[in-house]
């Protein structure tokens, strides 16, 4: 029965984990003969358990560096599942390399790193709801993420560290959301002059904390950034394969900088570049106001089966004037207007998340795999998996 349980908890999750029971026999998943963690290690992880007085109703979560969880839950007397390592971000190879080589023996460093890079990132407080509910399908137990201990075994300190992993609500006032969407409007219109004008207004507040760290900060705050100029790109027409090859190219740019202000230098270059290809490549005519309120309802319904009859209840017209209207502005029928979107969010989804491909087609409601692949194979000539394995190559 554990052992089911325990299969479905890693299907669910993707994270790494391991039972130990009171004579120390593994089970691990991903699987391995005699576990991937040392049993030194998996010991020193109960010690601490034990000597922070922690019991079923009460789990622990270590920090390692670089900004790695371990989870622990107390099955019963002597058995305990342990979670992990997972980060709030994506690791290089390098990183978990340097600090595995502390804690897991050479001949299996590089199985290790293999099964970080695979597994998902979690945000602190996603991590903590994992535990909590992997503790109630396990041991049946209703456990509050406030009960779970962050013990640190890093160099750094607990409260410096434990900042990254707060809800950015409850650590600082953040950018006017005024400001930002007045800097995202200029990006998906094309506007550059408007969008200097954006950028140079007085800003009051600042972004949440994200990092101890103010060059960690600078680099979380580009890639989130980065993020929003892109969606506001793709809205302003931008074809989805140049979006996202300037997002990874400024990324990648960005990932080699060691100064705050390159970086803030670096953003700004990013925006405009991306505004000045909105006006370039992107949409040729301005859209009427209820062609533009039928494009945004659709960018914010494409996980719904959107049909006519919504889109003319929305808007208020009759099917047949609402779809002559906006196929005379957009160039494509409505069904394929939606497909088209779709397909840029199925894209995107598939090169910068770890949902699975059937999950992304369900998303995107459709029906079948087979149904989404086909969708996805005539618009971009490769299958899903081609495209997240290969990219746009």
């Amino acid at each position: 029965m554990i052992a089911k349980r325990l299969t479905s908890v890693y299907e669910a999750t993707g994270i790494p984990m391991c039972y130990v029971d009171n004579e120390f026999n593994l089970i691990t998943f991903p699987k391995f003969e005699d576990g991937i963690l040392p049993i030194e290690f998996v010991t020193s992880l109960l010690q601490d358990f034990e000597s922070k007085n922690r019991d079923i109703m009460y789990p622990l979560v270590q920090l390692l560096e670089p900004s790695c969880f371990i989870g622990i839950i107390k099955i019963s007397l002597g058995h305990y599942l342990i979670l992990g390592p997972v980060s709030p971000y994506r690791l290089s190879q390098e990183q978990i390399l340097a600090f595995a080589s502390n804690v897991i023996y050479p001949d299996k460093l590089r199985t290790f790193c293999d099964i970080v890079l695979s597994a998902p990132t979690f945000p602190y407080r996603r991590f903590l709801n994992t535990l909590s509910l992997s503790a109630n399908l396990l041991v049946g137990v209703d456990i509050s993420i406030d009960d779970i201990l962050l013990s640190n075994q890093s160099s750094s300190k607990i409260e410096q560290s434990s900042v990254l992993y707060q809800d950015n609500d409850n650590v600082l006032a953040h950018v006017p959301q005024s400001w930002e969407v007045g800097v995202l409007s200029a990006i998906e219109s094309g506007d550059v002059s408007l969008l200097k004008k954006r950028i140079a207004e007085p800003v009051y507040g600042k972004v949440g904390q994200m990092s101890p760290d103010p060059l960690t900060q600078e680099k979380y705050t580009f890639i989130s950034f980065i993020t929003l100029v892109t969606r506001a790109a793709l809205k302003g027409g931008l074809n989805a394969e140049i979006a996202y090859k300037l997002s990874d190219m400024y990324s990648q740019q960005m990932d080699l900088l060691s100064n705050v202000q390159e970086i803030a230098t670096l953003t700004y270059q990013m925006a405009l570049d991306f505004c000045g290809k909105v006006r370039e490549y992107g949409r040729s005519v301005n859209y009427s106001s209820l062609v533009g309120r039928l494009c945004d309802f659709i960018t914010l319904n494409l996980h719904e089966n959107i049909s006519l009859d919504d889109l003319s209840k929305f808007c208020g017209l009759n099917k047949k004037s609402m779809s002559k209207k906006f196929s005379s502005e957009i160039g494509l029928s409505i069904p394929d207007y939606i497909n088209k979107q779709k397909m840029t969010e199925a894209a995107h989804l598939l090169k910068n998340t770890d949902y699975s491909i059937t999950d992304i087609g369900y998303f995107l409601n459709y029906g079948s795999q087979s149904y989404f692949t086909k969708i996805f194979r005539e618009t971009y000539g490769k299958t899903p998996l081609h495209y997240r394995t290969c990219g746009s190559l």
